[in-house]
């Protein structure tokens, strides 16, 4: 079985510019010629994300046989032609192309200046001028303590500052009568969906079955406040799923993962933690140790899933682009 790899696509030309490396260089003379310590590691993330971490998508094929005296394209081309990890040198090119946004993966890491499908439209764009300032974005991981003396807990989604289009939430419990909507769910949402969007935003709850809720009525009256948010189309559906089915209290998006101790309600109706929250929500960037994790994740959701039908639907009938 393939390693799980994120998609990488950047121009030789960058790749080149960033990793710092001369034909005459070693991987230890680019680390010397980093200032501090933050960028040794940022620099050493970066180079294995290159070769370890990605399905790498090139610009020019020329011009990368024309830098293969260099000795990270080496390293390249040897695991190009001696394993099943193949430079990709024609994809790089649909980064304008609009259309590529609806068959691309939903989660590609791109270094591309002017980008068609770029963070207006959820993905994530640097460029060689500003990868060392966004790019350890990808590497953050933080860990919030719930209790009572807790700042806004959903203000920690914002803090990620990572695009996004896609939501898939699981919580046996995230839409139970019993629960806050607007101090949990809607907050919650409300912190992750970006300020604008140049296309439409996908929101799937996947959540426990539970005979006494009056569905689909049940679900369209909680979730109906969701789909005025933002001026852009928020499309939403929810799926029942049996207990033990899926992994509880546990958020994807496109660059991230989250997952809380106890479940996504926090706040009660009156917007204090409550008293019996004792908990930890950790977020994780896509490009942390937690990527592979992170995979194992989405594709255990798109097995529940997949022969099942929402019971509720917002917005219009629409398959989640986390679920490709």
């Amino acid at each position: 079985m393939e390693k799980v790899k994120l998609n990488l696509y950047i121009s030789v030309d960058d790749l080149l510019e960033i990793v710092l490396l001369t034909p005459k260089d070693s991987f230890n003379d680019m680390l010397l010629k980093a200032k501090t310590g933050e960028e040794i590691y940022l620099y050493s993330e970066f180079v294995e994300l290159v070769l370890n971490r990605s399905k790498l998508h090139l610009d020019c094929i020329d011009k990368f046989e024309e830098k293969a005296s260099n000795p990270l394209f080496k390293q390249l081309l040897k695991k190009h032609t001696g394993s099943s990890f193949k430079l990709n040198f024609e994809d790089y090119q649909y980064l304008d192309d609009v259309d590529y946004s609806e068959v691309c993966e939903p989660n590609i890491i791109q270094f591309k200046d002017n980008a068609i499908i770029n963070e207006n439209r959820g993905y994530f764009t640097c460029s060689k001028a500003n990868w060392n300032d966004k790019f350890p974005k990808l590497l953050k991981h933080t860990n919030i303590f719930i209790n009572d003396k807790a700042l806004n807990v959903w203000n920690e989604f914002k803090n990620t500052k990572l695009p996004s289009n896609s939501l898939i939430i699981t919580d046996h419990y995230i839409l139970d009568k019993k629960n806050d909507v607007k101090n949990n769910l809607e907050a919650m949402v409300d912190a992750i969906l970006p300020s604008h969007l140049n296309t439409s935003y996908h929101i799937s709850i996947i959540t426990l079955d539970d005979d006494s809720l009056n569905v689909p009525a049940y679900f369209q009256k909680r979730l109906e406040k969701l789909t005025a948010l933002r001026d852009y189309t928020i499309k939403i559906n929810v799926y029942l799923v049996k207990k033990n089915k899926v992994h509880d209290r546990t958020i994807l998006s496109n660059y991230w993962i989250a997952e809380s101790g106890h479940g996504f309600d926090y706040y009660n109706e009156k917007g204090s933690i409550k008293g019996n929250h004792n908990t930890k929500l950790s977020i994780s960037g896509i490009n942390s140790v937690n990527y592979v994790y992170y995979e194992h994740i989405r594709l255990q959701m798109k097995s529940i899933i997949k022969d099942l039908e929402p019971v509720c639907t917002l917005n219009g009938s629409f398959k989640n682009r986390l679920l490709y």
